[in-house]
């Protein structure tokens, strides 16, 4: 019996090895992949993440997750690049990007597991959303600050 479920739990294991793969490739295909509907869990995971407050709420949506993508504009004097991928929990993120957060609070909206960020990148694009006016709101921000200096 207990040969019997090791061989379970190692079909399983592969089962989640092979989807993952399927998920990194997925995000590392980017604009080659082909589009397709965005399912309605899929969806209502992406707008709570994106309407989420700041707070406490916001980082718990995050748990789970250990790749994030910057999908804002990229910040002056190169301090974080567009589409940047970065490994680690939320918080580790937020610790690490913390001079830079300082300086553009709305960065911090605009980061998002790479599972969720092909949703977040069309929801930047139109507009009447949140994360639209996170994104808008950086812009306009960064190109203030490149003209002062």
């Amino acid at each position: 019996m207990a040969t019997r479920k090791k061989a379970v739990d190692a079909a399983e294991v592969n089962k989640k090895e092979e989807a993952a793969v399927v998920t990194a490739e997925d995000a590392q295909d980017g604009a080659e992949r082909e589009e397709r509907e965005i399912t309605p869990a899929e969806e209502k995971d992406a707008v709570e993440a994106a309407e989420a407050p700041q707070d406490s709420t916001r980082r718990k949506l995050w748990e789970g997750y250990s790749q994030f993508v910057y999908i804002g504009p990229s910040l002056p004097g190169g301090l974080l690049k567009k589409n940047a991928v970065m490994i680690g929990t939320f918080e580790q993120i937020k610790a690490y990007l913390a001079p830079v957060l300082e300086n553009f609070p709305q960065a911090e909206r605009l980061i998002y597991p790479t599972e969720k960020a092909g949703y977040a990148m069309k929801k930047a694009q139109a507009q009447g959303n949140i994360i639209h006016k996170c994104y808008t709101d950086l812009v306009s921000l960064t190109n203030a600050r490149m003209k002062e200096e």
